[in-house]
């Protein structure tokens, strides 16, 4: 790959997936130790999945405002870094779902951008090369992370 930027870009992205990766199947053992109910933990899921689709439709409204794509990729990445940690301090569901909403902000806005520097670095001449690259990183990382 010969752009330098997309290369960082999906380096680092990449060891964040496998770092998410790690975390998916431990997450259910985990949200088990607060509650038996399933019902309960499908909110917990859903929490995440409507929290992210909220804070896209936000980004749709205030996207075109965003200059700086850098800065609010690693803002992304802050979001859902802290909030990781966060869990260490839970002490029931509550929190785990409050958390959620937090992780599904931070998905919205560090994916999202994500997507978009790919898109501004993409070359036309190896534009699918290149984001096979990303989708190959993206593969082997959650791969390695199970």
């Amino acid at each position: 790959m010969k752009n330098n930027y997309l290369k960082y870009t999906f380096i680092s992205n990449g060891i964040f997936v496998f770092a998410s990766s790690l975390l998916f199947p431990i997450f259910a053992i985990y949200i088990s130790k607060f509650t038996p109910d399933l019902a309960m933990i499908s909110l917990v899921a859903s929490a995440f999945m409507v929290s992210t689709g909220f804070f896209l439709v936000l980004l749709t409204k205030v996207g075109h405002r965003i200059k700086n794509h850098s800065k609010y990729f690693v803002i992304g990445f802050l979001i859902r870094t802290i909030t990781w940690f966060s869990f260490i301090f839970v002490t029931d569901i509550w929190h785990i779902i409050f958390l959620q909403i937090f992780l599904g902000l931070g998905e919205a806005v560090g994916s999202t951008i994500f997507e978009v520097i790919v898109a501004e670095h993409l070359n036309d001449g190896t534009m699918i090369e290149d984001y096979a690259v990303w989708k190959l990183i993206q593969s082997l990382s959650g791969a390695a992370a199970a």
